[in-house]
C-alpha cells in the first residue's frame, strides 16, 4: 500500500484524511510478503525509490494451502491453536522464495529492477538499514536476513545527482542558549550534541519543488536508517532553502531557515522561539 497525500487537508477537521491508495496504478502493489519498506532516493534525483524485505519461511513444502485456511475459517474454530492451527514443521515453507524489489519510477508507474541490478538474498529478509557508510553523499544500505547473515550494498551508480546531508543536533547541555551553528563537510560540531530526533526540514530546491524529512532514526518492520538527512537535489548546483522545525529539551519550539548549497553539514541546533515562517 501506498498512501499519497490529496492536499485536500480541510477534511481533517471532519475527521478525514486526505489521504488515497496509489499503490496499483504506481505498479507498487504487488510484491510478496513484506516487512520492512522503505522509500529513499538513492541515485540522487530528487524522486524516491521504494524497496522491501519480504519472505517468511524458506522451505520445501508449500503451506500456503493450510495459510488459506486459517485465514478463512471461523472464529470459533481458530481459537483453539492446538487442534485448528497449522503446524510449520522443518521444510515449510510461506513465500520462502520472494525476492527482496527495489522499484524505481519511470514516467507515471514504478518498475522493479532488483534483478538487473544485483539487489537478491538467499535467505528471507526482515529488516533495512540505511545511511551514507562512506560519506560520498550517496545512500548506501544494510538488508538483515532471519536466520542468515547481513547483506552491504555499496551504490555505486554511475550517474548520481548533487545531494543535501544534514546531521540536525540538539546541544546536549541544557545551559546552551546560543544560536545555531553551522558546520560544513566532515567538520566535526565543537559543540557536543545528540541526534535531534522529531526534528522537521523542508528543503525548497530554486524550481519551487519542496522535498520534506524528519529525523526519527527509523520506521517500519525492524528497519532503521541513519539520523542524518539526505535530500537528493538533481542537477541543483545553487542554494537551496531549508526551513528547520524542532523543539528543545524543554519543549519549547523553534525554528530556522538557512540558505545553503548541495553538501554534507551538521548543525547544532539553537536558534529562536517560534514565529512567522515566512
Amino acid at each position: 500500500m501506498l498512501f499519497l497525500s490529496t492536499g485536500n487537508v480541510d477534511i481533517m477537521r471532519e475527521g478525514i484524511a486526505p489521504y488515497e491508495n496509489r499503490s496499483e496504478a504506481l505498479g507498487l502493489s504487488d510484491s510478496g510478503w513484506a516487512w520492512d519498506a522503505k522509500l529513499d532516493d538513492f541515485d540522487n534525483d530528487g524522486i524516491p525509490e521504494a524497496l522491501q524485505a519480504t519472505g517468511f519461511i524458506k522451505g520445501t513444502s508449500n503451506c500456503w494451502p493450510e495459510i488459506q485456511e486459517l485465514a478463512t475459517a471461523n472464529d470459533v474454530l481458530i481459537s483453539s491453536v492446538a487442534t485448528s492451527w497449522p503446524r510449520l514443521e522443518e521444510g515449510s515453507d510461506l513465500a520462502g522464495h520472494d525476492h527482496n524489489p527495489f522499484f524505481v519510477r519511470v514516467g507515471d508507474h514504478y518498475v522493479d529492477v532488483a534483478k538487473e541490478i544485483g539487489f537478491g538474498e538467499d535467505y528471507v529478509s526482515r529488516g533495512i538499514a540505511i545511511g551514507d557508510v562512506d560519506l560520498d553523499g550517496s545512500l548506501d544500505l544494510i538488508v538483515s536476513n532471519m536466520w542468515g547473515p547481513a547483506t552491504y550494498y555499496h551504490n555505486e551508480h554511475p550517474v548520481l545527482g548533487s545531494s543535501l546531508n544534514l546531521n540536525l543536533l540538539l546541544p546536549v547541555s541544557r545551559d546552551y542558549s546560543g544560536q545555531t551553528i553551522v558546520y560544513r563537510g566532515n567538520q566535526r560540531a565543537e559543540i557536543p550534541g545528540r541526534a535531534a530526533v522529531g526534528a522537521t526540514v523542508a528543503v525548497t530546491l530554486p524550481d519551487g519543488k519542496v522535498q520534506t524529512r524528519q529525523v526519527d532514526g527509523g520506521n517500519g518492520h525492524s528497519g532503521k536508517r541513519s539520523p542524518e538527512l539526505h535530500f537528493g537535489l538533481g542537477d541543483c548546483q545553487g542554494t537551496v532553502k531549508v526551513k528547520i522545525r524542532w523543539r528543545d529539551s524543554q519543549g519549547q519550539i523553534h525554528q530556522e531557515l538557512l540558505n545553503v548549497k548541495p553538501g554534507r553539514y551538521t548543525i547544532v541546533l539553537a536558534g529562536t522561539k517560534s514565529g512567522d515562517w515566512s
